[in-house]
């Protein structure tokens, strides 16, 4: 994987967390059920995973 396909793969993450802040936010109202840190570490472990599967193409 080269790193502009890490970039853009990151990027998409960005949106993502940000619909997830979003939709917490409609449901909890400013609520957030989880810190930050734990939506980056999940995020992190998803991007890992699907760097993986690509490499194994």
């Amino acid at each position: 994987m080269n790193d502009e396909n890490l970039k853009l793969l990151i990027a998409q993450q960005v949106v993502i967390l940000k619909r997830l802040e979003k939709l917490e936010d409609k449901i909890n109202g400013r609520f957030r059920s989880a810190s930050v840190q734990s939506y980056v570490d999940e995020l992190r472990r998803e991007a890992e995973k699907i760097i993986t599967q690509i490499r194994n193409w």
